[in-house]
């Protein structure tokens, strides 16, 4: 039987509902990112900046040490907020595409890198699910 209790992580006690809690925030974070990064090929970009928002919302989350991805986005957001909120059918500049996909692609990066500093938290969990069935 698999004991689902308590595991030392970095010197925290972690539960398992805090590493269930935690790979939820990391998956939402991913699939946002993911979500923005297919939409910025789109013709219509009205929705962006929700979007944006959303992603910020999740890398708010406290064990996802993900502040460089809030800053990276706090400067430019309320000049995409401005470029969205401008016609009725809002485009993205190549500039802002760019910047978009390159932070997509760093959140989704970091999302599945399972030795980084994001997931580090979570290593005792991984080692003993790894070492059931």
């Amino acid at each position: 039987r698999l004991q689902l209790d308590r595991r030392a992580c970095q010197g925290k006690v972690v539960t398992f509902q805090e590493y269930l809690s935690h790979m939820a925030q990391l998956n939402q974070a991913f699939s946002m990112s993911q979500q923005l990064r297919d939409d910025c090929s789109n013709n219509n970009h009205k929705y962006i900046a929700h979007q944006i928002a959303l992603l910020y919302q999740c890398l708010s989350y406290q064990n996802l040490r993900t502040q460089q991805f809030k800053k990276r986005i706090e400067p430019e957001f309320e000049d995409l907020k401005r470029t969205t909120e401008q016609a009725a059918q809002p485009q993205l500049t190549p500039k802002q595409r760019e910047w978009l996909r390159s932070l997509t692609s760093d959140v989704m990066d970091v999302a599945t890198d399972f030795n980084g500093p994001v997931t580090a938290f979570l290593h005792s969990w991984v080692d003993v699910l790894a070492h059931t069935g």
